[in-house]
């Protein structure tokens, strides 16, 4: 320690009246302390952007079901702009107020999703295959698709 620093010291801890030496020498240290504070606050907050960009960054697989929860919760809260942006860019045309209006009609607060893919084959059949909700994406049931419900599956 300096002397000024040991008198300080010891005027401080037997409470002597502080010098001004004193006075300027303890708002250093406690400036100093306060600066500490807050490079430990914004280094713990670019650390928490940084985990936050590369843990969005990573998360880019969006499945099905996402998608589908995604456009519940657009119509949920009313959210247009949304809505829009989870239409594919060559169908975005079909993302209009009025369909958005139309389905915020018969929304409702419960919801089910079930997640289907269709096969269309060579010789014209179709199937609906029923995924399980899980991860692994297993098989729950198949359903040839009747040749009068084919077109509600066809672009």
């Amino acid at each position: 320690m300096k002397e000024q620093e040991v008198d300080c010291f010891f005027t401080a801890r037997f409470g002597a009246t502080l010098s001004k030496n004193c006075n300027v020498y303890a708002y250093r240290q406690q400036t100093q302390k306060e600066l500490t504070k807050i490079k430990k606050i914004v280094t713990a907050l670019l650390m928490s952007f940084v985990i936050t960009a590369l843990a969005a960054c990573a998360s880019n697989d969006t499945s099905p079901n996402d998608t589908a929860i995604s456009l519940k919760n657009a119509l949920t809260f009313d959210d247009y702009e949304k809505f829009q942006s989870l239409f594919s860019e060559g169908k975005k045309g079909i993302a209009t107020k009025a369909l958005f209006e139309q389905l915020k009609d018969i929304n409702s607060s419960r919801a089910d999703f079930r997640s289907y893919t269709v096969i269309t084959l060579d010789n014209g059949e179709m199937l609906l295959v029923n995924l399980t909700p899980n991860k692994e994406q297993a098989i729950q049931s198949i359903t040839v698709i009747p040749e009068e419900h084919k077109e509600l599956f066809s672009e």
